[in-house]
């Protein structure tokens, strides 16, 4: 192992000189499996993020601060085909998950579970951690065991108490404990219910936090940080409420907060204050905080001055900054890229596969303005399985529908994030670019009225625009791409100049706004007791995204079958992929009026978009993105 300057452990006799240290507490979260600086999907080396570039940073760190902790605050074990499928038993993997012992070799201090280290199921999960040196914390899972709502054994230990030395200034030696508390959105038990139902539940964070707090207190923490795997947005308060950092924070009992989940970055230089949020002294509600993006593009850093006073370590003084993984003097750490060269090697290999062929050029650039080629071969797959597997069972008369979602849509990962692939030979990576998440498959059997509302939510993603105003934002910011689902074997007609009946979190915001009109099958209006089926995914059903969590008794499909594996049959079942129908939907004219909207610079390659879908080209922006004119 190397050397490392963090606070040490040690027991020797402490100065008896006035307490005080600076302490480093550094954060990496939402790593999903980016152990390099490289894009398993293009193939291709040298990207701005990864977990060996930030192994550089943690270093330095290390050399600069005499005290120094290291966290992170989950979803680490997926999200790239190193971490989804080459380390995978059933790829001949048999050594330790590189993931971990990456983590192992940078000596972290403690680590939380995140949502998506469940989507393989438990006997992985368990597996893959079982070679951790470091302690793993999760204290809002709990193994199901009926009524005993009291109990305090988690699935995982709820928190850690660190015994740690600081050393000041003058190299006095004094000691600390440290409690570390793990949380994660309660909706995990849904997402992965296909993996967890019967095994594991789920409580609320908030009153998780209230329950174990004072145990921490108890048992020596005279600090207490907090790894929240929940975002940092600003809604009202509510049971079992996914992104919960802000609420906690208000709440009081946690002296620092790391948070992670959503892939925001804070504190950002050119924010200011909103809704307890205050980036220029990098807080939440008055507690120090920081969250350091995803996939290893930035290491978070609290700087903090601790005094100890009337028998309680304080914090006196603390600034907050995320340092990116990017910048052109930042270089992969030798010993991560030795450590992890036989997954990488075996991965590289793997995303090769020949898969087929395909004479459309399958991309995401206008997946959220117009129908797209690529959501139309996604939707293909599955209506094609889901027909499959009801053939002679009472729902084969049914209408199959589809519903797609564009995953990689920029936003915060930048400008590059767009599926792209190019017609020629399907490579396995092409289907981890279309499809990244390793979602199954799930069908729903739902009425005309119940279709139409998953329209209003997922229409949520556009802003209201006022008839004859040019150049109008089109895209509400806090809306993710990933959230707007296309369903497929309809045609509708969307309004933008109506209000939308439900604001980006799911909330009901005007109950009798209607967006959706026009809505139709094989030429006839859709009737609000119609039946069909509607071919989705479990992550979608079981309340992914601002959509609810179906009842049972509507799933009549959960098979278990992979998405990209249904993707994969597809196209093996055709020579070459050369016809999609793409889906039918449009937004009502609106004289006078445009709006803008930002995509990848990657859609100036498709030159027969612009002229079919009356587009037009405003250039660059600073942060790599295009900006494009659309006429409605």
């Amino acid at each position: 192992m190397p050397t490392s300057s963090s606070c040490q452990t040690s027991n020797e006799p402490i100065s008896p000189s006035t307490r005080a240290a600076r302490l480093c507490v550094m954060q990496t979260t939402d790593l999903h499996g980016h152990l390099r600086a490289f894009d398993y999907l293009s193939d291709a080396g040298g990207q701005p993020y990864g977990l060996a570039r930030l192994a550089s940073l943690i270093k330095k760190c290390r050399r600069e601060y005499p005290n120094c902790l290291l966290f992170d605050t989950g979803d680490f074990l997926q999200g790239t085909p190193l971490s989804d499928m080459t380390i995978r038993p059933e790829y001949g993997w048999s050594s330790t998950n590189p993931i971990i012992e990456a983590m192992n070799h940078l000596q972290y201090d403690a680590v939380a579970l995140g949502n998506h280290e469940f989507n393989f199921g438990l006997d992985w999960l368990c597996q893959s951690i079982s070679s951790a040196n470091f302690p793993i914390i999760c204290a809002n899972l709990f193994a199901n065991e009926g009524d005993r709502r009291d109990a305090v054994q988690s699935f995982m230990p709820p928190f850690v108490i660190l015994k740690r030395i600081l050393t000041d200034e003058l190299g006095h030696r004094f000691p600390i404990r440290i409690g570390v508390l793990g949380l994660l959105p309660p909706q995990v038990t849904s997402w992965d219910q296909v993996h967890l139902q019967g095994a594991l539940e789920s409580r609320d964070m908030l009153e998780t936090a209230q329950k174990v707090l004072p145990m921490m207190r108890s048992a020596g923490a005279d600090l207490i940080v907090l790894l929240a795997h929940t975002g940092a947005v600003p809604s009202p308060l509510h049971h079992n409420i996914e992104n919960a950092a802000l609420h906690l924070a208000k709440a009081g009992g946690v002296d620092i907060i790391l948070a992670g989940h959503t892939h925001q970055i804070f504190p950002q230089p050119d924010h200011s204050y909103l809704d307890g949020m205050n980036h220029q002294s990098s807080t939440f509600h008055d507690i120090p905080a920081i969250m350091a993006g995803f996939r290893g593009s930035h290491l978070g850093m609290l700087d903090l001055v601790l005094n100890y006073d009337d028998g309680q370590w304080r914090i006196a003084m603390h600034s907050g900054r995320v340092i990116s993984a990017g910048s052109p003097d930042t270089h992969e750490d030798s010993d991560l890229i030795k450590i992890t060269n036989s997954a990488h090697t075996a991965t590289r290999r793997l995303i090769r596969k020949p898969i087929g062929r395909s004479d459309v050029h399958l991309h995401s650039y206008i997946a959220r303005i117009r129908p797209d080629p690529s959501l139309a071969f996604v939707a293909q797959a599955k209506k094609r399985s889901v027909e499959a597997a009801l053939k002679g069972t009472s729902y084969t008369d049914l209408p199959i529908l589809a519903a797609t979602s564009p995953f990689k849509t920029g936003g915060q990962a930048g400008p590059k994030y767009f599926s792209d692939v190019a017609p020629g030979d399907i490579q396995l990576r092409h289907l981890f670019d279309l499809y990244p998440f390793p979602n199954t498959l799930c069908a729903l059997r739902l009425t005309g009225a119940e279709v139409l509302d998953w329209l209003e939510r997922s229409v949520s993603c556009f802003n209201r625009l006022e008839i004859g105003e040019i150049e109008q934002p089109l895209l509400h910011p806090r809306f993710p791409g990933h959230n707007f689902d296309v369903i497929h074997g309809l045609s509708y007609t969307i309004d933008l100049s109506q209000p939308a009946k439900y604001r980006p979190c799911g909330q009901l915001a005007e109950p009798t706004s209607a967006r959706i009109s026009s809505a139709k099958i094989d030429g006839k209006e859709i009737d609000l007791e119609q039946q069909f089926i509607v071919s989705s995914n479990t992550h979608r059903v079981f309340g992914g995204g601002l959509y609810p969590i179906w009842a049972q008794e509507k799933v009549i499909l959960e098979n278990g079958e992979s998405i990209r594996g249904i993707l994969a049959t597809e196209l093996g079942a055709h020579s070459t992929l050369d016809q999609l129908e793409r889906a039918d939907w449009n937004f009502a004219p609106l004289p006078g009026t445009s709006a803008i909207f930002e995509t990848g610079p990657g859609i100036r390659n498709c030159p027969d978009e612009f002229v079919k879908n009356n587009l037009s080209d405003l250039g660059d922006t600073e942060t790599g993105f295009i900006k494009l004119l659309l006429k409605l």
